[in-house]
């Protein structure tokens, strides 16, 4: 049985779904400029931007299993348009995310134009600790 690498809300990321080989996390603040004559721009902090999480990786179609849906899968829970709860494999809760993009890229087409591999990247969008942003 494979293992869950991650969950969004009902989605698992495994190797029967859709499998990502590259997750990057960014974090960023807000420093405001405000010019001053003759001198270098005074900074003031104004806050943490989301954090955000890229995921990359691909869904290998031809195998038993998992066949060629499961972009749609993650389409479709950025098609909900609510927060979802983001869970480690490990059991890590990660919080509420949204889907912010999806990008599906098709190679290695067969007989009837289906895609045996089938690449993505997932671009999600810290919203909160619960679901009351708080």
């Amino acid at each position: 049985m494979p293992s869950t690498l991650l969950k969004l809300g009902s989605f698992k990321f495994s190797t029967n779904t859709a499998v990502f080989d590259r997750m990057a996390k960014k974090h960023s603040w807000r420093w405001a400029a405000q010019a001053r004559f003759g001198n270098n721009d005074l900074l003031q902090y104004t806050g943490k931007d989301a954090a955000t999480i890229s995921l990359s990786g691909i869904v290998a179609t031809h195998r038993a299993g998992v066949g060629i849906g499961r972009i749609d899968e993650l389409v479709a829970v950025g098609n909900l348009a609510v927060p979802q709860l983001l869970v480690a494999g490990t059991g890590e809760v990660m919080g509420y995310w949204v889907v912010t993009n999806a990008e599906e890229v098709g190679t290695r087409f067969v007989a009837g134009g289906a895609a045996r591999r089938q690449a993505f990247t997932l671009e999600l969008t810290f919203y909160g600790a619960n679901l009351h942003n708080a």
